[in-house]
């Protein structure tokens, strides 16, 4: 299952390059995003083969996915007040990502708690998105969205990761087997994101090119 996550994220990461002269800037800092989660998971899959711990690269790689994926809601959103607040959440962010790992979870440990701070921003980030756009009066039809795709993946893929991190982190402590088997389920949520980016990306390619 994890090869098969992993062709999702390639696929989405080549569509994005591939119509990236069509993309608006929101769509550029998420296909920046993707390319960052392919080197980060590429290293963690060799480690993975090699059978050598892989958290370090995930220390490194969560604020720097977060801030991409925060830039691309601070270019989504229309609300003044919450790109505000999204721009001052990167470097409490990164911050805490730092704290977390010296003091916290070392970079040989999971950083377990920096994903459920992320999951908790995002989330946020997605409900005020979802907001915005239910109280907008447009006859554009929902799906046509770019957005709303991306929204609806980041929506579904941190709140079900959310509670399954929390359950997989108890887990872990009383039945390692266990927790292996029920981590598939982040695999096909991350299934799930990623064929929802890349349906935003092709959206937002034809969105571009009809306006031309």
């Amino acid at each position: 299952m994890l090869e098969v996550y992993l062709g999702f994220l390639l696929i989405s990461l080549i569509i994005a390059v591939s119509q990236r002269k069509f993309l608006t800037q929101n769509f550029r800092w998420l296909m920046w995003s993707l390319v960052v989660t392919c080197i980060a998971e590429g290293i963690g899959y060799y480690h993975l083969r090699m059978i050598k711990n892989s958290n370090f690269i995930y220390h490194f790689y969560q604020p720097v996915e977060y801030t991409l994926v925060a830039l691309f809601y601070i270019n989504t959103l229309d609300s003044t007040l919450v790109r505000k607040v999204i721009r001052a959440s990167i470097p409490v962010f990164v911050l805490f990502c730092l704290l977390n790992s010296l003091f916290f979870q070392n970079i040989h440990s999971p950083n377990s708690n920096c994903f459920m701070v992320e999951a908790v921003l995002l989330i946020a980030w997605s409900g005020f998105y979802f907001y915005e756009l239910f109280n907008i009066n447009t006859e554009e039809r929902i799906w046509s969205i770019p957005e709303f795709w991306v929204c609806t993946g980041v929506l579904f893929f941190y709140a079900g990761t959310f509670f399954l991190m929390g359950l997989l982190n108890y887990l872990y402590k009383v039945d390692m087997g266990l927790a292996k088997k029920l981590y598939v389920i982040n695999h096909v949520l991350n299934i799930l994101l990623y064929s929802l980016y890349a349906v935003g990306f092709i959206c937002k390619a034809r969105q571009m090119k009809s306006s031309l």
